[in-house]
């Protein structure tokens, strides 16, 4: 079955940061709410998410389930998104190259929860599925960039800067290393 996640390229709001802030109050004040959405395909069922208000929300949980996946060459995890457009639990098991995602949907934005139930499984190469998360917060940290706040005043920046350099090849099934340059 299929995966991927489609980033489209939000537009961002002009932020003036004197103090320090957390990574995820700052990710929902940098978006405004009339822009682009990250749309996930799941087995063939297209779904968005905000980035003003489902990634803040979920953005703690991408981070620590790609450390959780990547800090072992198998394991088992239990996710629970918790924003209400983006309700769904996984249950997530891999070893050294695959990764099997086994979930029940209960919110999605579009109301697909009963098509999503239908496939819910999916199966793929682990570097695959890290990699379309990785794509995520690749866009996030270009976005903060953009952004001309100072990186330091961000909680939680310099976690995010390792999780990427560590995995400095991942963009994305949809994108090309010249995509990145003109997002």
């Amino acid at each position: 079955m299929s995966f991927y996640i489609q980033l489209s390229n939000p537009r961002i709001n002009t932020i003036s940061v004197k103090n320090e802030v957390g990574i995820s109050k700052f990710i929902e004040d940098l978006f405004p709410m009339e822009t682009e959405d990250l749309m996930i395909c799941w087995n063939g069922v297209r779904f968005s998410l905000s980035y003003k208000y489902d990634i803040p929300i979920i953005f703690d949980d991408v981070i620590q389930m790609i450390n959780n996946i990547n800090s072992s060459q198998k394991g088992m995890l239990n996710v629970f998104w918790p924003s209400n457009t983006f309700r769904s639990d996984w249950k997530i098991s891999w070893n050294n190259e695959n990764i099997q995602c086994n979930t029940i949907w209960e919110s999605v934005s579009g109301n697909v929860e009963s098509v999503l139930n239908r496939v819910s499984s999916l199966e793929c190469t682990k570097d695959y599925f890290i990699g379309e998360w990785i794509a995520v917060l690749r866009m996030i940290k270009k976005k903060i960039i953009k952004s001309g706040v100072n990186p330091n005043l961000i909680l939680e920046m310099k976690e995010l800067d390792e999780l990427l350099e560590a995995r400095r090849d991942d963009i994305g099934y949809l994108y090309t290393i010249e995509t990145w340059s003109v997002l």
